[in-house]
This record gives C-alpha cells, sequence and structure tokens, in this order.
C-alpha cells in the first residue's frame, strides 16, 4: 500500500506505524511527523497496528513483549522496515533509504 509522499523528506506524511523509539527522540519524531502512529510500551494495549502502510521498528529501543504483541496485531503482508540510527538526522536519513529501497524502486 502507497500513501502520498512528503516531497521534503520522502517519507509518507501518514500511514506509518513507529515501534519502539527512545522517549526524547520519538519526541522529535512526532513534531516532524505529526500524522503517523507511534507506540511505546505504556500504550500497547491503545495501538492501533491495522493497515499500516509501513513499519518503522527502532530495533536498538523496543522490547521483545513490544515486538511480539505489535507481530501479531499486523496484517501477515505488512511491510516492516528496521533503523537503528542513534541520532535525528541519521535516524531520519536511513528511514528514508529503507522506505525508498522497499516502495519506490
Amino acid at each position: 500500500m502507497r500513501t502520498e509522499v512528503e516531497s521534503s523528506t520522502l517519507l509518507p506524511e501518514k500511514g506509518i506505524l513507529f515501534l519502539g523509539g527512545h522517549p526524547n527522540m520519538t519526541k522529535k519524531l512526532r513534531q516532524k511527523f505529526p500524522k503517523w502512529t507511534f507506540v511505546s510500551d505504556d500504550q500497547l494495549k491503545k495501538c492501533s497496528c491495522a493497515n499500516p502502510a509501513a513499519v518503522f521498528y527502532w530495533t536498538g529501543h523496543c522490547s521483545h513483549k513490544m515486538m511480539r504483541y505489535v507481530y501479531s496485531k499486523l496484517p501477515a503482508d505488512a511491510s516492516i522496515l528496521y533503523v537503528t540510527a542513534t541520532n535525528l538526522p541519521m535516524l531520519i536519513a536511513q528511514m528514508q533509504q529503507v522506505y525508498q529501497e522497499q516502495f519506490v524502486q
């Protein structure tokens, strides 16, 4: 499933589920991408995982409990994109790269 891409970031404006992340970093990401869905351990049961365009899974900052719960709720054909960068510019660049590799070929 493809959504409109914000030209300045090469990432979709909406339809993204962001899994994990340090609270300070996700706060900055929420400001940059206000229409994305961000999931943390304390929000698991409120999480809507229905049909996201893509899931960014921040592997360094995500519990196994969260990962298993969200994976069990995702559609079988969900696109899960793994990211590991530890500062905002590098994280956004990595998200752009993996998103483009997955959806724009």
